[in-house]
């Protein structure tokens, strides 16, 4: 997640997702410009936003804080999203065992 307003926390992503990448082969991303209620401050645009999560070969999606419909639309597409990719149902599964504390070291999914 960015800050819509923020041109330096867009410009951050390229290094967050390729140290998470390093540290989590094959994790995947959903790219969320927040804080759409601020039009007039807006300085990354949503073509920039979908031109950045293409290129890493994610989803792009904007929300505000201030509207949780917004944010509950948010989370349930990316629970969809994961949830849809064979890798996700794997993880689900994973996640929901007693003694998962730990169990996403050192991992590489799919």
């Amino acid at each position: 997640m960015f800050d819509l307003t923020n041109q330096k926390s867009f410009q951050s992503l390229q290094q967050w997702t390729h140290d998470i990448r390093l540290a989590t082969p094959g994790a995947k991303f959903i790219i969320v410009g927040n804080k759409t209620d601020l039009t007039n401050k807006m300085v990354v645009s949503t073509v920039d936003g979908k031109s950045f999560a293409e290129s890493i070969s994610s989803i792009y999606a904007e929300t505000t804080a201030l509207d949780k419909n917004s944010v509950h639309d948010m989370f349930s597409m990316i629970t969809s999203h994961i949830y849809n990719d064979p890798c996700g149902k794997q993880r689900f599964r994973e996640i929901a065992r007693p003694d998962w504390v730990g169990h996403f070291t050192n991992r590489t999914y799919c």
